[in-house]
């Protein structure tokens, strides 16, 4: 009779036990993929094509103006190198925004002029300057340059969705991967195009990833809206530029 009596009062505590034992990962600190830099409302950069390129950037968006700095690049079937050369530039700006090929953030196009953010000087004062747009330069807008290329949410915060543009935020279940050595994780998942309205992205939000063939696990596909663009027109979504 004791067993009777005793054997499902044990096992009641054991599926009690297992019932709210907390998942040790769920304490892991969340990492997002976050901008390390000003990325503005579009780039500037040279050509793809092999050569060596000066591009001078001056102070004011006039003929005659004082030249700041250089964009200076050399491109070859070996090799590419990019930097910005001015006395004041303590940190250049330039960032990947295609395989190896780096660009400089661009802040404003007025007519026939492009300014352009040069970088930090030692202070960490922001250094902007002018150069002339012609049709030797190569000048991407994020409005149309990134909505078929968005692969994930660039905003440091858990991935998030809207209903519809301007409507209702929701989040999407997110797959994660796990570091058990630093006890971090982050969000295992991919966005694909679907469309374009206005200034929202209609995507969907796969997770895990099935980027480049993905792994073995089933994916769960939501679909949704994003903002790709913030109020001063640089992106909350980017993309990998060396593909897989």
């Amino acid at each position: 009779m004791r067993k009777a009596i005793y054997i499902p009062v044990i096992i009641s505590f054991l599926v009690q036990c297992c019932d709210t034992e907390p998942d040790m990962m769920d304490s892991y600190t969340a990492e997002y993929f976050c901008f390390d830099g000003y990325r503005g409302i579009g780039v500037v950069s040279v050509p793809v094509s092999s050569g060596s390129y000066n591009v001078p950037v001056f102070a004011q968006p006039i003929e005659g103006a004082d030249q700041i700095a250089s964009l200076v690049a050399k491109i070859s079937s070996q090799a590419k190198t990019f930097t910005v050369e001015g006395d004041a530039i303590a940190e250049n700006a330039l960032f990947e925004f295609a395989y190896e090929h780096l660009g400089l953030p661009v802040e404003s196009i007025e007519g026939d002029w492009i300014k352009l953010r040069l970088g930090d000087d030692v202070s960490g004062n922001r250094l902007s300057g002018w150069i002339s747009n012609t049709p030797s330069l190569v000048v991407e807008r994020w409005d149309t340059y990134l909505p078929s290329k968005a692969t994930f949410l660039a905003t440091c915060v858990k991935p998030m969705l809207y209903k519809a543009p301007e409507g209702e935020v929701f989040y999407p279940d997110v797959k994660y991967l796990y570091d058990n050595t630093t006890k971090t994780k982050r969000p295992d998942y991919r966005i694909n195009y679907l469309e374009v309205d206005g200034e929202w992205l209609k995507v969907q939000f796969v997770t895990p990833s099935d980027l480049c063939g993905g792994g073995s696990q089933e994916t769960v596909i939501t679909e949704g809206w994003v903002p790709f663009l913030l109020d001063d027109k640089s992106p909350t979504v980017w993309f990998y530029p060396r593909g897989c």
